[in-house]
């Protein structure tokens, strides 16, 4: 049945209560705190029983995603899945909240809208009191839409505004970083992980070790990442270069330029807010400032070197250490 079918239906039913349709519902937070997690657990039940006060609707399934971003729906596992069922032919009318909690993406909500009526499923936004199956309603969904991405840009700004206060206070900012323990927006060195970060800057320091080398020896020594695996160069250099292991504060590092797919810039160290903590009390150093030095100068050393070999290849295949 398409959506125009479904509409010719309700006209001469009289309403679409006397329809027998099969009903999915869908809820969303945006966090995992359990004042959200609360929320989602009554709006699951509230979309629930609205559909078990219809005789001659069958409720189906319940799509629900915890602590997901509504500015998109590539993380939304139970969204896609809602999307990829409709498309099956799981069920027949979609039952949700707030537009908002359909998505704060105007372009992809009206994708996604358009989606689930081409294969004649509508959608009722129950405490919107809004559904796509009446024409009359298309142009306050699109409208509601446009306001939610609007609420979540001007929420994106004042994050933003909020992180830079934050910075200018001095408090540090992010989660996990290796050899420290985050408490109170200070940092305080962690004793299971700093021996490990030292061990590093030891090591490379010496400029008598590779990155493939100095992993293989973390590792005999007893050092893993989070997963219980080797620590990855990546992770290895994130180490090495970051300034807070001499004691040294690092704020905005990097900007927020889409706010849609969180894609970020990394800023030129110059635009960063960075000074040393004299005494010690937000970024205590775990080395000293010679050896984060000497570490560092090895590693742009062998940046050049690695970049300079790039193109001088003297291999029988053409594109070895091009790729």
């Amino acid at each position: 049945m398409t959506i125009y079918e479904l509409r010719d239906l309700i006209d001469q039913t009289g309403d679409i209560d006397n329809i027998p349709l099969r009903c999915a519902t869908y809820s969303r937070v945006s966090t995992e705190k359990e004042t959200q997690a609360a929320s989602l657990h009554n709006m699951t039940d509230d979309f629930r029983d609205y559909v078990e006060r219809h005789p001659n609707w069958t409720f189906v399934k319940a799509f629900i995603d915890d602590g997901r971003s509504g500015l998109t729906t590539k993380k939304r596992e139970d969204f896609l899945k809602l999307l990829a069922a409709g498309a099956a032919g799981s069920y027949d009318l979609l039952i949700t909240g707030e537009i908002s909690r359909f998505g704060r993406n105007t372009m992809e909500g009206l994708q996604n809208i358009k989606y689930l009526k081409d294969r004649g499923i509508p959608v009722i936004f129950l405490y919107d009191d809004l559904n796509t199956y009446d024409a009359d309603c298309d142009i306050q969904i699109q409208q509601k839409l446009v306001d939610a991405e609007n609420e979540s840009r001007k929420i994106s700004k004042r994050v933003k505004r909020g992180h830079a206060k934050s910075i200018q206070k001095g408090h540090v900012l992010g989660n996990r970083i290796w050899g420290y323990k985050k408490e109170n927006c200070k940092l305080v060195i962690d004793p299971e992980t700093a021996p490990m970060v030292r061990r590093i800057f030891e090591l490379y320091a010496t400029n008598q070790h590779s990155m493939k080398e100095i992993e293989e020896i973390l590792y005999q020594e007893g050092y893993r990442n989070s997963r219980g695996n080797r620590l990855s160069h990546t992770t290895m250099a994130n180490i090495i270069t970051n300034p807070k292991y001499k004691g040294y504060f690092v704020g905005g590092k990097v900007k927020v330029i889409d706010i849609f797919n969180k894609r970020q810039k990394f800023l030129p160290e110059k635009d960063w807010v960075m000074y040393k903590d004299e005494e010690g009390e937000t970024v205590p150093a775990l080395v000293s400032e010679e050896l984060w030095e000497a570490a560092n100068e090895v590693f742009q050393r062998r940046s050049i070197d690695v970049k300079h070999r790039r193109n001088c290849s003297t291999h029988k295949n053409t594109y070895t250490g091009k790729l």
